[in-house]
């Protein structure tokens, strides 16, 4: 087995990864990170960084409606992600996964009134979570 060759920018993205199990994020984040642990990195090594664990099926990358900034999450089980649409709360930025009966009607309605085939790896309906709606309820 070939072993990859470790850096510290990229022992400080394993970190940053562990960190975002239901979050979304950009190559600003990643940076921001490394920049708080004093670690000198340009955004476009990061892009670069973050290409390679698309690439190597770890994360995957997507647009939101509301962003031209790509985005990236981390893969986790890819055979689930394919079948299903994410949630993405837009305050808070965590992802939840909609496991439900109803994706197949969802596609075949799709394909058969608008002849569109959906791509769920990469679909993230945005709105605001649970506790962040709470907390703006009590903010108003």
């Amino acid at each position: 087995m070939h072993k990859k060759y470790k850096t510290r920018i990229g022992a400080a993205m394993e970190e940053f990864l562990d960190l975002q199990k239901e979050r979304s994020f950009c190559a600003a984040d990643a940076c921001h990170y490394m920049e708080q642990r004093e670690i000198a990195v340009n955004i476009t090594t990061v892009y670069r960084h973050l290409e390679q664990l698309v690439k190597d099926g770890i994360l995957v990358k997507f647009k939101t409606a509301d962003s031209d900034n790509q985005r990236y999450r981390l893969a986790g089980d890819v055979s689930r992600c394919q079948r299903h649409l994410h949630l993405q709360c837009r305050r808070c930025g965590r992802i939840q996964h909609m496991e439900c009966s109803f994706m197949d009607e969802i596609y075949r309605m799709l394909e058969a009134e608008y002849g569109f085939a959906l791509d769920c790896e990469t679909s993230t309906l945005s709105g605001l979570c649970r506790e962040c709606r709470g907390m703006q309820a009590e903010e108003e």
